[in-house]
């Protein structure tokens, strides 16, 4: 009997969507994306041949946002430094790559490359884990974008990582020109408002137009009771016969050039 190759899977979504209860309260994130990719992944571990053995689910997480973060490096001659580096704050990426080296997995499937990692940094953790392990393991994607088998894979995967990365960058700088010039027109620029916090200027900010003092003839003296609207109207279709000018009349038949006239009430 074939024995089974321990896999283990790894879901990504930037950006989930939020559950909102009838209040309009946040109440949890749908987790449909990485639902939809844990189904498809699993699928192709078993094309392979594969056994789940855990399945990592970073929702609401980005591949590309760094942030700064110390860090220690110790030098063959014993020298060691401490400095300041920009990495990307990903848990259950590092959990995957761990498994992968200690041998409680020897399989890695995601869904595709750009949900594996937007970070050349990243990728090359995961390269690292892949070719210093014997045997090999391994890395495969239901798209078929993320192998790392040969030379040519490792290097295919790296220009596409690097073409990602490009892109989200090229999101960023958008996203930041997009608020830079709401921000100069007065109006939010994205970050979350709260009561008594608006920016100067915004249109929420501006205070809400008073509504306007009741017209005349529609107040009544104090402690009159206010008189009940009347189905009818005062007529001003002009003198008609039968018809008095001032009468209360109301819409009846339409007259010369189709304008309805008035009947007496």
């Amino acid at each position: 009997m074939t024995t089974k190759i321990p896999a283990v899977i790894l879901t990504r979504i930037s950006d989930d969507r939020v559950k909102y209860d009838k209040h309009g309260n946040r109440t949890e994130r749908e987790g449909l994306g990485v639902a939809d990719q844990q189904t498809r992944a699993r699928e192709k571990t078993e094309q392979l041949g594969g056994e789940v053995v855990a399945v990592l689910e970073e929702n609401d997480t980005s591949g590309f946002k760094r942030k700064r973060m110390k860090a220690t490096f110790t030098y063959p001659d014993g020298e060691t430094e401490t400095t300041t580096i920009l990495r990307t704050i990903r848990p259950k990426f590092h959990e995957a790559l761990r498994m992968l080296r200690t041998g409680q997995a020897r399989m890695l499937i995601t869904l595709d490359l750009d949900r594996l990692t937007r970070d050349p940094r990243d990728l090359e953790d995961l390269i690292d884990v892949v070719e210093h392990s014997s045997p090999r393991v391994v890395c495969d994607s239901v798209t078929g974008s993320m192998r790392l088998a040969t030379d040519a894979d490792i290097t295919m995967a790296r220009v596409m990582v690097a073409m990602a990365n490009k892109s989200s960058r090229d999101t960023r700088r958008r996203v930041a020109d997009a608020r830079e010039r709401r921000v100069k027109n007065g109006g939010n620029g994205g970050a979350a408002v709260t009561s008594g916090s608006r920016p100067t200027g915004s249109p929420s900010a501006r205070p809400r137009r008073m509504r306007s003092a009741p017209r005349a003839g529609r107040c009544w003296p104090p402690g009159a009771a206010p008189r009940r609207r009347s189905p009818t109207r005062a007529c001003r279709c002009g003198p008609s016969p039968g018809i008095s000018p001032g009468a209360r009349c109301r819409p009846s038949v339409a007259g010369h050039g189709g304008r309805k006239r008035c009947a007496p009430s």
